[in-house]
């Protein structure tokens, strides 16, 4: 009976041990899944905006990543932006195309504020690789 309880003792202190790593996991993996559409999506942005000779000022229009991060509620699309929500933070990332311009393409942090889900997906998003010319005399064909 004494090894029962013991058995059940562990398995107890196991269980909470496993539980908070395997929810940390799940974000981790949602973060990964993000950082990928945004990257597919101004890979997308940046080729409509190449092959069309114009940008749209929904990001939708031009990024089907875009659209399934809309319609999910992770992104927010604006005029020339999306403002990418995660964890506590509603504006966590920005995407933004120059509005005056129509021709620089790049990203922004909100104040993360400590939020784990948020500063992970920062940190998954380099800032300097979406500093981009997607138009004008910058691009060389």
């Amino acid at each position: 009976m004494i090894e029962l309880i013991f058995v059940i003792i562990i398995l107890g202190i196991l269980s909470a041990v496993a539980i908070p790593k395997l929810s940390a996991t799940r974000d981790d993996a949602e973060n990964v899944k993000v950082a990928a559409a945004l990257r597919n999506g101004s890979n997308e942005i940046i080729t409509y905006a190449l092959t069309q000779g114009k940008v749209e000022s929904n990001f939708s229009v031009m990024s089907s990543s875009f659209k399934d991060l809309e319609s999910s509620g992770i992104a927010v699309m604006g005029n020339y932006k999306a403002v990418i929500n995660s964890g506590s933070v509603n504006d966590c990332v920005t995407f933004e195309i120059n509005s005056t311009t129509l021709n620089d393409f790049s990203i922004s942090y909100g104040n993360a504020n400590g939020d784990n889900s948020c500063e992970a997906l920062q940190n998954m998003l380099e800032k300097t690789n979406y500093n981009i010319k997607i138009r004008g005399a910058g691009v060389v064909f």
